[in-house]
């Protein structure tokens, strides 16, 4: 596969989903890159984030940490599965 990259990325986390798809992510939005860096895809989250950072794969799911975007005490672990293309704060 080939990737055209952005002249500046702003990007801290980079990992390769099972699907061998790209998830990116900067500090506040998680993305997903199938084919090309044309065709990022904002994955939508349940809450504002800040300070993402990847911990993981465990199947088909990616395990990270973030802040709560304006409510920086508020640390939580979030989830993001693969196959639904879903992000969900983890129980």
């Amino acid at each position: 596969m080939y990737l055209n990259l952005e002249d500046q990325p702003q990007y801290y986390n980079l990992t390769t989903a099972p699907d061998g798809s790209f998830i990116i992510a900067d500090y506040y939005n998680v993305e997903r890159i199938s084919s090309s860096f044309e065709s990022k895809e904002h994955i939508k989250s349940p809450i504002e984030m800040d300070m993402i950072e990847f911990t993981g794969w465990r199947d088909n799911v990616l395990k990270f940490t973030c802040d709560e975007f304006l409510n920086w005490d508020r640390h939580l672990v979030m989830i993001y599965d693969s196959e639904l293309n879903e992000i969900m704060i983890k129980k």
